[in-house]
């Protein structure tokens, strides 16, 4: 959401792929010359050739999942060959005990590991599985509500246009009590402590209007109706005022 003039000049930028809609990478690198990718809610999405790097995220909500972890890939051998190192304390591959400057303990157990490949390995059947629930959760909200239609689906996003930090907060704990996984959106970058100085209208008003819905390989139909039919009541209270 950041303007062209924001970007122009900046040596690095992060291109995030929210909720799993693509991110147009292309445009970012006519700006700069390196991009990263955050693709913790877009698996299943190929980074761009000529990305730097690209970053997953393995937490349990996301589509490959285990209890915790991620990944990170780069777009030349000897970037990952470094940051290989500097994950297991600086070790370098020559076993000789020397170690490079700032290196941390960010080694990945094998026990971490299995869920994660087994999740990987199902990846494509759930993708499927996932396309199907959406279209489920599309055929019961009404269109006004609707966003656009996502790359891959991490989740059910909506949005409620004028909603209110206040009436987000009542929608999606109302939602939470009857055992439907709702969050907020995500809050822009200015809402932050340490970014207070940049201000963007519009992620901030997205931030407002927008709820997400769980979406998963292991929901049923009754499930989906099920958030639909609570989601709908409280739907009808914020637009009568009742909310």
């Amino acid at each position: 959401l950041m303007s062209s003039e924001d970007i122009r000049g900046m040596d690095y930028a992060m291109a995030v792929h929210v909720y799993g809609r693509k991110f147009n990478v292309d445009e970012l690198l006519e700006r700069v010359p390196y991009v990263i990718e955050d693709m913790a809610e877009a698996h299943g999405i190929f980074p761009h050739v000529d990305s730097f790097a690209a970053c997953w995220s393995f937490y349990k909500n996301k589509i490959v999942h285990g209890e915790e972890g991620g990944m990170i890939a780069f777009k030349y051998r000897s970037h990952a060959n470094f940051a290989r190192e500097l994950r297991s304390l600086g070790f370098n591959n020559q076993h000789n005990f020397y170690h490079r400057p700032r290196g941390v303990n960010a080694r990945m157990s094998n026990l971490h590991a299995t869920p994660i490949l087994d999740s990987f390995r199902s990846m494509k059947e759930n993708l499927t599985t996932r396309a199907m629930i959406v279209s489920m959760y599309d055929a019961l909200l009404p269109s006004k509500y609707m966003m656009p239609s996502r790359t891959v689906d991490w989740v059910y996003d909506i949005r409620v246009p004028g909603m209110t930090y206040a009436q987000q907060d009542v929608l999606v704990r109302s939602l939470n009590q009857h055992g439907i996984a709702a969050r907020h959106a995500f809050k822009p970058m200015s809402s932050q402590v340490e970014f207070k100085q940049s201000q963007n209208d519009n992620a901030l008003r997205l931030s407002k209007e927008v709820i997400y819905l769980p979406v998963t390989e292991y929901m049923t139909l009754e499930d989906v109706e099920k958030n639909m039919k609570e989601l709908k009541f409280w739907l009808q209270r914020l637009e009568a005022g009742l909310v």
